[in-house]
């Protein structure tokens, strides 16, 4: 499928999407091409039929990878949107424009394409996106004095109103204050809120999630719970979502004992929590383990949950806990344990009809067979796999790359030593180092000699980077040398 990118899918891009999903691309640029020159002939260049044939072509010229040539129309559409069209329409497009511009990473050039907006006369909701944008781009940048300074404008542009991208622009205006001081506590400046309110808030700031530093999130989430707490209006489900987002956020920093203490807080906090909800903990709980290298007592919790669940009669729910669980025994080499919950967890699967779990199923199935160097027996379930599940399916990713090992004659990495201490040690020192400064570690072999590079969040004192070296130096002799 193709991601359309939020573009509005007329019949002009509808033809080109089926040519490109035909692997056709270039026939779909000029489809776009030839229908532009057309509107050319029949409106004139000035007309909203050219604009619009603008956009189309620079969203097919995006979609097959030429990427200047997109910009180059879409600054083509912005020209004739400013010279025919109103402020609204040109902000749109230019803020389109700034968007993919971005994506190629070049954020000061995205910037200074939507500052050329600033004095259009607009209403206050497309006042309140641009500003947002701004922000977001001088976030990125590292320019806090200006990301400040326009989050401030966003806000103040629809304060009085309160709803819809004003939550957006709170939950940012929330990582920017952190990002100056981490002291800072975020939303105590609302004040009371409606319940409603409050639910556009805790969704403004989980959808922040892809393009935020984890680091600063989590400390947004965790003033943000603390707000939900104190807050009369507010419920236990937008609690409960804070608390998965946290423990997520913990997950990816590789923190994951203290994402199994939140997870563990929620069974204990949500009292109206059904037994089937708690069992769904758990699984995360198993999950985090797994991910931590505490395998032990990621297969102790997961045979428990299979346990429970065998008086609750939840097939949707057993599947998932015997799939993962067949997963983590392949993990540890345990090939036939796997293979018998496989064919458990497919049992499942069949009573509430789910092909793509059945699927899911099979690929693995293939791939432990492959890891017991049994080939002949592998490729029936890889093959029907691949053919079947979509290749956007996560797990399809998975099967494709041992497939193609396979045909390649190579073995696959899953049991190699060295890439598994690699991600040892980058457990240890993320999960080791101290809060609020680390958001990524690279480890990289040049000339037989381990490199470790830091992405830090915040840069660190002296004595703090010296914390983190002397630990990364430990984890790198107790794993690598």
């Amino acid at each position: 499928m193709i991601d359309n990118g939020g573009a509005d899918l007329t019949p002009t891009l509808r033809t080109a999407i089926t040519l490109l999903e035909a692997g056709q691309p270039d026939q779909a640029v000029s489809s776009a091409h030839f229908h532009a020159d057309k509107m050319m002939r029949l409106y004139g260049v000035d007309s909203e039929q050219v604009l619009e044939a603008l956009k189309e072509h620079g969203w097919v010229l995006w979609w097959t990878g030429e990427q200047d040539r997109s910009i180059t129309k879409f600054k083509q559409a912005c020209a004739l949107a400013e010279k025919i069209s109103t402020p609204e329409i040109h902000l749109t497009l230019v803020t389109q424009l700034a968007l993919l511009i971005a994506q190629t990473g070049q954020i000061e050039q995205a910037r200074k394409e939507l500052l050329k907006c600033c004095n259009l006369k607009i209403n206050p909701e497309d006042q309140c996106r641009l500003f947002y944008h701004l922000a977001q781009f001088s976030l990125y940048l590292g320019d806090i004095e200006s990301a400040e300074k326009q989050i401030t404008q966003s806000e103040t542009a629809v304060e009085s109103l309160r709803k819809g991208f004003y939550w957006r622009s709170a939950a940012l205006h929330a990582e920017i204050q952190k990002t100056i001081s981490t002291s800072t506590k975020a939303f105590t400046s609302l004040g009371d809120i409606n319940a409603e309110q409050l639910e556009e808030l805790v969704s403004a700031v989980i959808i922040r999630a892809p393009e935020s530093d984890p680091v600063i999130l989590l400390e947004v989430l965790e003033d943000l719970r603390e707000f939900l707490e104190s807050s009369p209006e507010s419920s236990m489900v937008q609690k409960l979502r804070t608390d998965s987002e946290i423990a997520n956020l913990l997950g990816t920093l590789e923190r994951h004992d203290d994402r199994i203490n939140v997870i563990k807080s929620q069974i204990d906090y949500f009292s109206t929590a059904t037994t089937l909800d708690k069992i769904q903990m758990k699984l995360a709980i198993a999950l985090a383990h797994a991910e931590g290298f505490d395998f032990s007592n990621s297969l102790e919790t997961y045979l428990q949950c299979i346990r429970e669940l065998d008086s609750l009669a939840d097939p949707e729910l057993s599947f998932q806990a015997m799939f993962q669980f067949s997963m983590l025994l392949d993990q540890v080499q345990k090939f036939q344990e796997a293979l018998h919950w496989l064919r458990l967890a497919t049992e499942q699967a069949f009573k509430t009809d789910d092909l793509v779990g059945t699927l899911r199923a099979k690929g693995i199935t293939g791939i432990v067979y492959l890891h017991q160097g049994k080939s002949d027996q592998a490729l029936p379930y890889l093959r029907e796999a691949l053919e079947r599940l979509s290749p956007s399916d996560p797990y399809a990713a998975n099967v494709m790359k041992h497939w193609e090992s396979f045909q390649a004659g190579q073995k696959c990495n899953c049991f190699n030593t060295v890439e598994i201490n690699r991600q040892k040690v980058r457990k240890q020192i993320m999960s080791k180092s101290p809060r609020g400064y680390l958001r990524n570690v690279q480890i990289t072999n040049e000339n037989d000699t381990w490199k470790i590079d830091f992405d830090f969040a915040r840069f660190p004192s002296a004595e703090m980077l010296r914390k983190i070296q002397t630990l990364s130096q430990e984890a790198k002799e107790k794993y690598l040398d």
